[in-house]
């Protein structure tokens, strides 16, 4: 859509551009998703974004890395890893992987 040299397209621009068929949008699978759901669930609400959409490309930094200062980050990661029981990292971590812990991690025998 842009190339790193561009600044960012307004959400003006996006909707015009979408609703005019010149820019779509495909969504990714949803097949391990599917496996996790209340997992996911629980992921979305220690991260605040309970509504959220989720694919199986989706990562933490998706939900963390935009509009958030690194204090906050750590923070909410903070706050997230005590709330699931597991580490939960910013960079490079597929939600569907970290339900995949997660399940393993209560399924664990006390």
């Amino acid at each position: 859509m842009n190339t790193p040299d561009q600044p960012p397209m307004s959400p003006e621009e996006l909707q015009r551009r979408l609703r005019a068929g010149e820019l779509s949008i495909e969504l990714a699978p949803q097949d391990r998703v599917a496996a996790y759901p209340r997992e996911l669930d629980d992921i979305l609400e220690a991260l605040g974004f309970p509504e959220a959409l989720v694919t199986d490309e989706s990562c933490v930094s998706d939900f963390l890395g935009f509009d958030t200062d690194v204090d906050e980050q750590a923070q909410a990661l903070t706050e997230a890893s005590a709330r699931l029981g597991i580490p939960v990292t910013l960079r490079g971590t597929l939600l569907v992987d970290l339900a995949a812990q997660l399940r393993q991690h209560r399924e664990r025998p006390s």
